[in-house]
Order: structure tokens, then C-alpha cells, then sequence
């Protein structure tokens, strides 16, 4: 990655904007249908994680420029141990009311982003490797020189990758949330992320210890 401040750090922080945002909903969401204690939850995550800075600061003023590369791989880190930690301080008090929330608000999510991938007219929505290119831009799935997906097969009907680490299930074992759980919210994003770019399309994932496998097909 570039040691110049450049677009490819833009896109790679509105990624990680999408997930801070979505921790902010959940928040929010658990605090008026779940508990009081919601509030509690966060400031338990903020004093172990940090604070996410405010989101209407540019890039520039924030990251170290000495240390791009750095800031950024900190920052995803960050980002999605406060989500995962959140889920679980908001489980410990709701219990199964916790996930119900948390199984709305991704599902929202998902819709949300992938409505605003189908405005921005960059991606071709008849093929699945268009789909996959609207994921692989809204999607945080670690830093650019990080092992990403490789393709496996691709056609215009059906897309199969594959990376070698499920990254996220380490994380989430680390913050001692329940993984299954995780797993079937980033299941729901993806399904109503697909949807919203093309209903004729369908997505699976799985995620083991080993290998992450992502299939996006014509239904």
C-alpha cells in the first residue's frame, strides 16, 4: 500500500465507515427495544477498543502519515473487535433479544449498502463477478495486501471464491462472542446485499478455521 495519502485509503476507510456505523445503529437499536443498559454496553466497548473518531472527519486529519499502511490495518482491527465486542456485552443482558436486533439491523444494512451500490451505476448487475465487484468495494474484509479472495470459477451466471483464512472467525473466538451467531449475521448481510443489487441472484459463505468459500449464483 501506498505511503501517499491516495483513493485506494479513501475506499478502504469507507469500508471501515460502514461497519462503525452500523455498531452505532446497533447501539442505538438495543437501547430503545432491548435495554437501558445498551449505553452501559458501548462505553465497556469504548474503554477497551477506543472511541471511533467522529464521522464527518476527513481522512487526512486523522491518519498518521508516517504510518498509513499501519493506522488502517489498526483501525479494521478496531472497528471489528468493537462490533463483535458489542454483540456480546448486549447478549450477556438480552440474551436471544440481542441477536433477534442484531439479525434486523444487518439486514437493513446489507439492503441499504447494496441499494447504494445499484445508484452508483459502476457495476455490471446481470454478471456475478459485477455483484462480487460491488461487494469487494463495500465490504471490509481486511487490508488490500492482505490474503484476499482468489477466484475459484467464474461465469456470467455464477461466481466461486475461496481465501485460505477466515480471518474474522479468529476475532470473534478472541472477543469470546458466539461465532455460529457471527456467522449467520454476515449471512443475512450478504443475502440482503445481493437482493438489493440483483434479486435474481442468490450468495452462501462459509467459514471455517482453515478456508472462507463465497458463492454468488443466479437463483
Amino acid at each position: 500500500m501506498s505511503a501517499f495519502l491516495g483513493p485506494i485509503h479513501y475506499w478502504l476507510y469507507a469500508k471501515i465507515q460502514h461497519v462503525q456505523d452500523r455498531t452505532a445503529r446497533l447501539a442505538q437499536e438495543a437501547n430503545a427495544a432491548c435495554s437501558a443498559l445498551a449505553e452501559s454496553c458501548l462505553a465497556t466497548v469504548y474503554e477497551t477498543y477506543g472511541e471511533p473518531p467522529a464521522r464527518q472527519t476527513d481522512l487526512a486529519d486523522l491518519i498518521d502519515p508516517s504510518n498509513i499502511h499501519g493506522w488502517l490495518a489498526r483501525q479494521i482491527q478496531l472497528t471489528e473487535a468493537r462490533e463483535a465486542a458489542l454483540l456480546k456485552e448486549l447478549s450477556d443482558y438480552c440474551g436471544g433479544t440481542a441477536w433477534e436486533l442484531a439479525e434486523k439491523v444487518f439486514a437493513e444494512d446489507g439492503k441499504r449498502l447494496g441499494e447504494a451500490a445499484v445508484k452508483t451505476n459502476r457495476y455490471d448487475l446481470e454478471k456475478a463477478s459485477g455483484l462480487y465487484r460491488a461487494f469487494h468495494d463495500t465490504f471490509l474484509a481486511g487490508m488490500p495486501c492482505d490474503g484476499g479472495f482468489e477466484e475459484v470459477s467464474s461465469t456470467d451466471q455464477e461466481i466461486v471464491l475461496e481465501r485460505t483464512t477466515c480471518p474474522k472467525a479468529g476475532l470473534w473466538k478472541q472477543v469470546g462472542v458466539s461465532v455460529p451467531n457471527m456467522q449467520k449475521l454476515y449471512q443475512l448481510w450478504l443475502a440482503a446485499f445481493v437482493a438489493a443489487l440483483n434479486p435474481a441472484f442468490s450468495v452462501s459463505q462459509a467459514c471455517g478455521d482453515a478456508k472462507q468459500r463465497l458463492i454468488i449464483a443466479r437463483a
